[in-house]
């Protein structure tokens, strides 16, 4: 089971955890007395990337206090935080293997939430837990991989892109999908199911382009040395054959979302090659 867990998860049950840093596996064999360490996985450069993983997880709470009260104004700073993660994993008598990622996590307004919900559903978001908050992750070595789909940990969910999504979304009650209309019949209009598929549906097609479109726009600063072959890895391009219901359902509109949230000056695009006037634009 722990040799599972390694090969196929490891590195990615920290990618959008905040406070936990190492995971350890130990064995005690029959008859020993001291524990035997098998495999580590951990964030190698906990102390530099601290405080921006820490940032919205530390600011959620105090807002959606301020937002019950009807204290929240209007003026206050949306979070957001992008960093490149160093995260390490070994086992027993092999070599350490180093992987970076991009990562970045952003906080949407509360107060259009709650407004979003209040005239269409006549619900406070605070009463569901319902926080519009996602993420965004991509290893830096190998970006051909699959993204995944994650609420904190994650999912058996593939992405049809090679960007992995985290999201507060309302999962299923077996924690092996999303809510979405084709999981229940019970669809009244104050129905809670209802509003979990309203939720999930929020999260895809208002909070995650605006994330995403900040995602491309510090690429520069956070990836001063892509590839311009490689720019297009980090757009949310449907691999038709990695294509899903799910996806099928959450993610048909996110490409144009995303592209409808950038400015004409954003630089996001792959740009013409010294041997091409014109180039190849993506």
């Amino acid at each position: 089971m722990f040799h599972k867990f390694y090969e196929n998860e490891s590195i990615n049950c920290l990618l959008f955890l905040k406070y936990i840093e190492r995971i350890r596996f130990y064995e005690l064999k029959e008859g020993a007395n001291n524990l035997e360490l098998l495999y580590t996985i951990q964030l190698e450069n906990a102390d530099e990337v601290q405080h921006q993983r820490r940032l919205i997880s530390e600011s959620i709470v105090p807002l959606m206090n301020l937002l019950n009260s009807k204290n929240l104004n209007s003026n206050y700073q949306l979070d957001t935080s992008s960093y490149v993660a160093s995260f390490s994993r070994k086992k027993k008598r092999h070599h350490k293997e180093t992987n970076y990622w991009l990562v970045l996590n952003y906080l949407d307004s509360l107060l259009e939430a709650e407004a979003y919900f209040q005239k269409k559903f006549k619900r406070n978001i605070g009463d569901y837990k319902f926080i519009p908050n996602v993420g965004l992750a991509l290893p830096l070595g190998d970006l051909d991989v699959t993204g995944k789909l994650f609420c904190f940990l994650p999912l058996p969910v593939n992405m049809p892109f090679q960007v992995s999504v985290h999201g507060y979304f309302a999962v299923s009650t077996n924690r092996r999908t999303l809510w979405s209309a084709a999981d229940n019949e019970d669809l009244a209009v104050d129905a809670s199911a209802r509003l979990k598929v309203k939720w999930n549906h929020y999260l895809f097609e208002k909070v995650l382009p605006k994330a995403w479109a900040k995602f491309l726009r510090e690429l520069p600063s956070n990836v001063p040395n892509i590839q311009p072959n490689d720019v297009n890895k980090f757009w949310p391009i449907v691999n038709s054959d990695k294509k899903s219901v799910l996806s099928n359902i959450f993610c048909k509109d996110l490409l144009q979302n995303v592209i409808t949230n950038l400015d004409i000056k954003d630089h996001v695009f792959k740009g013409p090659s010294t041997s091409n006037t014109i180039g190849t634009v993506y």
